[in-house]
């Protein structure tokens, strides 16, 4: 990639050749572990850090070993966290650090941790490329916030897998199924200041080795620290026939990372598989680019129905079954109803009272501690 090797310095490099053959994905379990996705909708009764923090017990009190939440300029109102509170430059790291700074990290039963962690300065490194001085700034703010992961984590037998919020809609300028209905926001997408669809795919690939690096090199400084990096993806099939755009099912993140050879660890976004009723036909695919694979959100909105939200779950189940040495985990969306959304729209386990949601349409297979 351009400027890759002047992004890293001669001594990180050598430590990131050294750790090639490190694996960055996890041993072969029995069955995946099942999470929840803590974003958006939250418990009520508390305000601040203190809600996110009351929250994931809750979630933990519930059987959950798995969270996954995220930490970015867009979520820290939600997650508590004071804006102005760490000063200049914004480093996401210092608001890392202040999540992370509550006695429930501290729990046992937590097996997984899943963090969509964006950098301050990922959004201009998707649009303007991971380069020169712009590719030393994300190194140096992502390379900050591992650091910070490894000294809250390290030693424990806690799983950390950083990924991002998905792939696809991100290269597609916010929404990849906007972009194939929407004709002008397409074209916007499409133009000088959208950088085109291409040139967004390559910078989304360069921004994920620049991660790759710093990961593998955190691994091999720190050979008790459990992390991985899983990139996130969010389309299995571009289904060209429903677009009135030009699309190209070729321009995907999937594809582009099958392009770039085999991974040890991805994580897809699965609605467009799941609402299809085709991740059993999906996942193989996934999995001859991606040697293992995390489901980073799989959900049906209530609106569907019980009986019919609780068949999408137990296809899905079914299809991860047939591949669970192979998925670690699955990640329910959503742990909380979001405010505002009604039940029609909701796809919360739980109401943000506490009270049961879809998590009563789960099959056994993907109920918490089974």
């Amino acid at each position: 990639m351009p400027g890759f090797k002047r992004l890293l310095r001669p001594a990180l490099f050598g430590l990131l050749l050294a750790t090639l053959m490190v694996p960055s994905g996890f041993a072969r379990a029995e069955k995946p572990i099942v999470g929840a996705y803590l974003w958006g909708g939250m418990l009520q009764g508390a305000e601040g850090t203190d809600r996110f923090h009351k929250s994931l017990k809750f979630l933990l009190d519930q059987g959950f070993q798995a969270v996954r939440f995220t930490v970015s300029s867009s979520t820290l109102r939600e997650l508590g966290l004071d804006r102005v509170s760490c000063g200049q430059p914004r480093r996401i790291g210092c608001y890392l650090e202040k999540a992370l700074a509550d006695p429930v990290f501290d729990d046992q039963r937590i097996k997984l941790l899943m963090i969509t962690l964006h950098e301050f300065g990922s959004q201009e490194a998707l649009s303007r490329g991971v380069d020169g001085d712009r590719a030393r700034e994300v190194e140096t703010e992502f390379r900050q916030a591992v650091d910070i992961l490894q000294r809250r984590f390290a030693g424990r037998p806690v799983r950390i897998v950083i990924s991002n919020w998905e792939g696809d809609n991100m290269v597609y300028c916010g929404a990849v199924f906007g972009y194939m209905r929407n004709a002008s926001k397409a074209r916007a997408c499409d133009s000088q200041d959208g950088n085109g669809i291409q040139r967004r795919l390559t910078n989304f690939l360069d921004w994920m080795k620049l991660r790759d690096a710093v990961v593998q090199a955190a691994r091999a400084r720190h050979p008790d620290f459990n992390i991985a990096h899983a990139p996130e993806f969010n389309v299995a099939n571009l289904r060209t026939q429903q677009c009135v755009t030009s699309c190209d099912a070729t321009k995907t993140v999937f594809e582009t990372l099958a392009r770039a050879g085999q991974r040890p660890l991805c994580s897809y976004s699965s609605y467009n598989s799941a609402t299809r009723g085709q991740l059993q036909q999906d996942l193989p695919r996934l999995l001859r680019t991606c040697q293992q694979l995390i489901l980073g959100e799989l959900g049906f909105p209530e609106r569907r129905g019980n009986e019919t939200v609780r068949s999408g779950f137990a296809t899905a189940a079914a299809a991860i079954a047939q591949q669970q040495d192979k998925i670690p985990a699955v990640i329910i969306w959503n742990a909380f109803n979001v405010p505002g959304v009604t039940r029609d729209n909701s796809y919360g386990l739980f109401r943000q009272d506490g009270s049961r949601g879809n998590i009563d349409n789960l099959p056994a297979e993907l109920q918490p501690g089974r």
